[in-house]
């Protein structure tokens, strides 16, 4: 019945731009849609390197971005391969305490290349974030970004992209460019989620506490796990913390 109802809500709003049926629809999108969401699911593989819970102060954590362009699509379970697509990420870096946040870039150095046009952005509810474009070159994107640590605690990672930050009344506008982007497969009028997922451990599971914190105090109980993991710590909030890049570390 799930699949049923967004296959009719696809017809709906596709019936109105395209003027085609609902089989011919289906004939052109002849995927499962899981995570309830006709939208293609997109996969930006993340490594982090060294990748280990701990780290010295002085030490260097390098973020890597850098993946083909046959890109994996959680939601339809297939790979299409994707030419140029105007990723945008967008990178925010937590401090926690027992009873406070601070923004962890405030508090390390960050260094990017300026080839990657950084952008950084001051926030209250959030933290500071430093937003870029990533490369696209010889069939494989790349973005990339270095820690160096100055500043002993706790800390947990959050990647998205511009493309899903922009909500609202305006999100079409901004997100034409994207959405315009075509490739073999694509489901027609669907448009995008970007999965930032890390390759290895994340740690998550060691830093409950300090992510529950932030659920509560920044993310207002909306951070969770997809297809309802630990459900009795997070809730069902609609941010998956596996897909926006979290990965969580001590600096001592």
């Amino acid at each position: 019945m799930k699949y049923l109802s967004i296959l009719l809500l696809s017809f709906f709003l596709f019936s109105c731009t395209n003027k085609i049926s609902l089989d011919e629809w289906k004939e052109l999108c002849p995927y499962e849609h899981r995570y309830g969401s006709g939208a293609h699911y997109i996969v930006v593989p993340i490594d982090m390197i060294p990748n280990q819970q701990y780290y010295k102060l002085g030490d260097t954590l390098t973020i890597r971005m850098n993946h083909s362009d046959t890109i994996y699509d959680l939601a339809k379970d297939v790979y299409f391969n994707i030419l140029d697509f105007p990723f945008e990420p967008v990178n925010l870096l937590y401090r926690i305490e027992e009873d406070s946040w601070h923004s962890g870039y405030r508090d390390n150095e960050l260094i990017v290349d300026e080839k990657y046009m950084p952008r950084f952005n001051s926030q209250v509810n959030f933290s500071n974030d430093m937003r870029g474009h990533t490369i696209y070159q010889n069939g494989r994107y790349d973005f990339e970004y270095k820690l160096v640590f100055e500043t002993p605690g706790n800390y947990c990672t959050y990647i998205t992209d511009q493309y899903v930050a922009n909500v609202g009344v305006f999100a079409d506008v901004e997100n034409a460019e994207q959405d315009a982007i075509d490739f073999e497969g694509k489901c027609p009028g669907a448009e995008f989620f970007m999965c930032h997922i890390v390759n290895g451990n994340t740690y998550i599971d060691k830093y409950q506490d300090e992510l529950v914190y932030l659920d509560t105090t920044v993310f207002r109980d909306n951070l969770g796990r997809p297809d309802g993991i630990d459900r009795a710590i997070y809730g069902s909030g609609s941010v998956a913390i596996d897909w926006r890049g979290m990965y969580c570390f001590t600096v001592e």
